[in-house]
């Protein structure tokens, strides 16, 4: 099937779930919108909103199909592959050299996005896991033995006490696990 380019577009959208496909409406030989489900083998034509009648059609891209009584697709004869599409007006002719760039550069640019978000979470992580290693470290450090809190120190401050710094790790591990 010849397609232009912004046709192409929307259907890599589709594919990386980026749009949403639209009803397919092509046009015949002598003018006549139709909408077909999928034009291939299979797919149904509309023309007018009803079920296409029996017989085969041209349409205006050169392609002939034939459809049955119930307007489904049974024959299509497809432009050969070395043919390029025809091109909107303003638009350079779309070959299987242009869609493969489409395709790698959509595709390039959809993987990137999800690198950089992927990226930016892992290093969030990470920055997480040191502080996890370094609270750690210090409650290893930490003595078992329980102290009295010095009486009415004003000078001094009170060191934390495992448990604290228990509590202290548990919450980290708390946000980690929440982002």
């Amino acid at each position: 099937m010849a397609e232009s380019k912004n046709e192409i577009l929307q259907k890599i959208k589709v594919f990386l779930g980026l749009a949403e496909m639209p009803s397919p409406a092509y046009t015949l030989a002598d003018g006549t919108p139709i909408e077909c489900s999928a034009l291939e083998v299979g797919g149904t034509v509309m023309i007018g909103g009803a079920p296409a009648p029996a017989g085969d059609y041209t349409l205006s891209d050169g392609q002939t199909l034939s459809v049955d009584a119930s307007g489904v697709i049974t024959a299509l004869n497809a432009l050969p592959a070395e043919m390029e599409a025809p091109a909107a007006p303003g638009e350079a002719p779309v070959t299987q050299a242009t869609i493969e760039q489409m395709v790698k550069e959509a595709v390039t640019a959809a993987v990137g996005a999800q690198m950089e978000k992927y990226t930016a979470k892992l290093a969030q992580q990470e920055k997480g896991f040191q502080l996890m290693i370094t609270m750690m470290e210090d409650i290893l450090k930490t003595s078992v033995a329980k102290t009295d809190p010095p009486k009415q120190s004003f000078t001094k401050t009170v060191p934390e006490s495992k448990i604290e710094k228990f509590r202290k790790l548990s919450e980290t591990l708390q946000i980690i696990k929440n982002n």
